[in-house]
């Protein structure tokens, strides 16, 4: 006979077992409650399941170079790499965000050089996105040494989406 349930009860044969509730996610529960209080909570932060608590909590470390143009520091090799963001035309309330990431030995030119149709940069924002393009380590406008695609390269990509998640 196949277990059913009844009123809080599992019946099993002729035998009734009080049904128990597993202990809930408490942490994430009350984040979840609390999302939108102003305060970025750790689990909201870990989680990433209150952006806008967090927003602006990074701590990456950048300048500005011009107007929507930074220099955002790669934490692990110290470079300044170049950063220029693009808003979204035309858009209503916040728009979605792409990061242009250069291949091969490219920067971020290949992204922003006009082609027919305009540059893909161009393109996007007049889709209704956030275009953000970057030079990584030792290319293009950036300081520092070509990593040839290593764990720099990687690490300054991830200090640059940080970096994005500010705006």
């Amino acid at each position: 006979m196949l277990p059913s349930e009844t009123a809080g009860k599992v019946e099993t044969g002729q035998n009734q077992i009080e049904k128990t509730q597993e202990p809930s996610a408490e942490p994430e529960e009350s984040a979840a409650k609390k999302c939108g209080d102003g305060i970025c909570d750790p689990v909201e932060k870990d989680k990433g399941i209150c952006p806008e608590d967090c927003a602006g909590d990074s701590e990456v470390e950048y300048e500005e170079a011009g107007t929507n143009e930074y220099y955002v520091i790669n934490e692990t090799s110290g470079s300044k790499l170049y950063v220029r963001f693009f808003p979204a035309e035309n858009a209503e309330g916040a728009a979605p965000t792409i990061i242009f990431i250069p291949g091969g030995t490219g920067d971020s030119a290949m992204f922003t050089d006009e082609i027919p149709g305009g540059s893909a940069a161009s393109q996007f924002t007049q889709a209704g996105f956030n275009a953000v393009v970057f030079d990584p380590d030792g290319r293009g406008r950036s300081e520092g040494n070509e990593d040839f695609n290593g764990y720099t390269g990687q690490d300054g990509l991830y200090y640059v989406t940080l970096f994005v998640d500010t705006l």
